[in-house]
């Protein structure tokens, strides 16, 4: 992993520095830091998102644990990094609340959040107002434009246009011409959506086409019934975007009904709980599309690759399992520290110009900030994923 600054700082650092202790740090004890840095943390750690957002608190605590070996060096001190974090209840209007109390009362140098982009969108209009770097988790465009709105508003996740298009390639390789979509009723259902379909029209002159949308119930409790209308429409592909409970009571039933043709889930399918109990038996055979760093066959042959499996490792030791949505809070920690080190302290504005400045290679993808471009990580960096033996797998 190597991170590279154009602009006011120039920096280089390799993955395994930055596994380390950042390459701007020195080795001493802990004994010996000046001060601490705090770093806002806005999550979903209750509510419908509480899954997402555990799995983001997980990552980002394992992330600034393994920083504070050595510490920050900003300007002439060596600091520590402490995160303070607060539940947005997976509420826009609460996360907004949070994240001013962040700023105003945690004199946070910058904020990381929200796990998805309903949440994110409710901080963004407090810390643009607030001139306070942010780093969302989520996954809309929407996120990060216009960019005369969003200044100081960048990601790390993939865009959903870019998963849709992924999706969409891949599933007309494997064939796919008549298309269901199947999702939640709720903002990220929404999103889904929103991405897919103009993905898909767009393949109107390759034969493919949707033949039927059904949004159901967040929690899943309509689900067989919204199935069966996409169903009859006689579908060879169905694309399910949903939040868990939801995403786990679709999956079941479009096994239970025998349908024999494709079935792509969205990347939150990634995440810790989807395959476990019977959803593990539901899903087998069923698609993705997510950053590569999910596959745990991986060889460790270069830096990246490296720094992938030992986080992937010390998450496991921790958690019992791995979250293929972890590794974007990691990414989004290292960003906002090495900004706050290229900045030679913690004032916002130069922490968000140095962000503005980055290209980075990171354990979940790469990236490429720009003063037109905030986020997130480039297409390039996903791959296609399938269910095997109850577990992701690269698909060959």
């Amino acid at each position: 992993m190597i991170l590279r600054r154009s602009g006011p700082a120039i920096t280089a650092l390799s993955a395994l520095a930055l596994l380390a202790g950042c390459t701007t740090t020195r080795q001493d004890s802990p004994d010996t830091f000046d001060g601490e840095i705090v770093v806002g943390v806005d999550l979903e750690l209750t509510g419908p998102a509480a899954e997402i957002g555990t799995v983001n608190l997980r990552a980002l605590q394992i992330t600034a644990d393994r920083i504070n070996e050595t510490g920050v060096k900003v300007g002439a001190k060596h600091m520590r990094i402490r995160l303070a974090v607060r539940d947005n209840g997976s509420d826009p209007t609460r996360a907004a609340q949070e994240a001013r109390n962040l700023a105003d009362d945690d004199h946070a140098a910058a904020i990381i959040g929200a796990g998805t982009t309903p949440v994110s969108l409710g901080i963004i209009g407090a810390t643009e107002a607030l001139r306070v770097p942010t780093v969302s988790l989520g996954a809309s465009d929407a996120l990060v434009t216009p960019l005369a709105e969003r200044r100081y508003t960048f990601k790390v996740a993939p865009n959903a246009g870019d998963v849709a298009e992924a999706v969409v390639d891949n599933a007309r390789r494997l064939g796919a011409r008549r298309v269901g979509v199947l999702t939640a009723s709720s903002a990220y259902g929404d999103l889904v959506t929103r991405a897919l379909t103009p993905a898909i029209t767009a393949r109107a002159a390759e034969g493919m086409r949707i033949v039927r949308t059904e949004r159901f119930a967040e929690d899943g409790t309509d689900v067989a019934d919204r199935w069966a209308a996409v169903l009859a429409a006689n579908p060879d592909t169905v694309v399910i975007g949903a939040l868990m409970p939801g995403a786990g009571r679709a999956i079941a039933a479009v096994r239970a009904s025998g349908f024999t043709g494709k079935v792509f889930l969205d990347p939150t399918a990634g995440a810790d709980n989807l395959l476990a109990g019977q959803n593990r038996a539901d899903a087998e055979g069923m698609y993705m599309v997510h950053p590569a760093v999910l596959d745990p066959y991986a060889i460790a042959n270069s830096q990246t690759a490296i720094a992938q499996h030992q986080f992937r490792k010390k998450y496991v030791e921790k958690y019992d399992y791995f979250s293929g949505l972890a590794p974007n809070a990691y990414d989004a920690l290292y960003l906002v520290t090495e900004a706050i080190a290229s900045a030679g302290g913690t004032e916002r504005d130069r922490i968000r110009d140095m962000l503005e400045h980055t290209t980075y290679y990171g354990i979940a993808g790469n990236y490429s900030f720009t003063s037109s471009n905030h986020g997130g990580m480039r297409p390039d960096t996903l791959a296609l994923f399938v269910v095997r033996n109850g577990g992701w797998a690269r698909a060959i």
